[in-house]
């Protein structure tokens, strides 16, 4: 028998916002916005350096992850869905300027105990790879900020709004498949097709000038 369908959680529009507003002047702001507006995976997130911001373009090529117990910062992606190049939108731009500044307070303030080679955005005080455990503790605390429930929520849970709320705004499935770094649509169809609204509008301007041209025939 088939599994019965896993329910996603997505944060509402007024979590959204609350979560934006606990984000504001926060180290990570620029992490908390690149999830809620492009969608990363938590490994790709960390995994971001400085050379794959090229202007207005954010390069995703590489994913943080474990083997045997070892940290890989900079590891190669699975698939080749997985690489790709997303524009950033304004406030996302905005926020790393403020990241690499503060990246460079950081770095002075550390001096000679400051390890950062690979140029991560997102590190320790120190300029280490920050790790995923760390991230999600940073995460939690950010819910607690904002007033937003943490039941049923983990970092990934920014890449399902992503989804959801660009499904809700009309934006064609391969577009943010693509965004998302899926091989084909069936993944974002079986765990993402959820709508945090529950009227079901996306069509009507479609269907208004299909039905007009068809009146207009007659």
């Amino acid at each position: 028998p088939e599994a019965s369908e896993r329910k996603t959680r997505a944060f509402t529009k007024s979590e959204v916002e609350s979560i934006r507003m606990g984000a504001h002047d926060d180290r990570l702001e620029a992490a908390w916005l690149i999830q809620l507006g492009l969608g990363l995976r938590p490994g790709e997130l960390l995994a971001l350096a400085w050379e794959d911001v090229v202007g207005s373009d954010l390069h995703v090529r590489h994913s943080q992850r474990r083997e045997g117990g070892k940290l890989l910062p900079r590891d190669a992606m699975k698939t080749e869905a997985s690489l790709r190049v997303l524009g950033m939108p304004q406030v996302v731009r905005e926020a790393l300027e403020v990241r690499r500044t503060e990246q460079e307070a950081e770095q002075a303030a550390a001096g000679e105990v400051w390890e950062n080679p690979l140029g991560l955005i997102f590190t320790t005080h120190r300029g280490l790879p920050m790790r995923q455990e760390t991230y999600r503790r940073q995460f939690l605390a950010l819910l607690r900020r904002a007033g937003v429930d943490p039941k049923d929520v983990t970092p990934h849970t920014f890449r399902h709004t992503t989804a959801s709320h660009l499904v809700d705004a009309g934006v064609p499935l391969g577009t943010i498949s693509d965004m998302l770094g899926h091989v084909d649509l069936t993944m974002l169809v079986k765990n993402y097709r959820h709508s945090t609204s529950s009227k079901v509008s996306g069509h009507v301007a479609a269907m208004d000038g299909i039905l007009a041209a068809n009146n207009s025939e007659r």
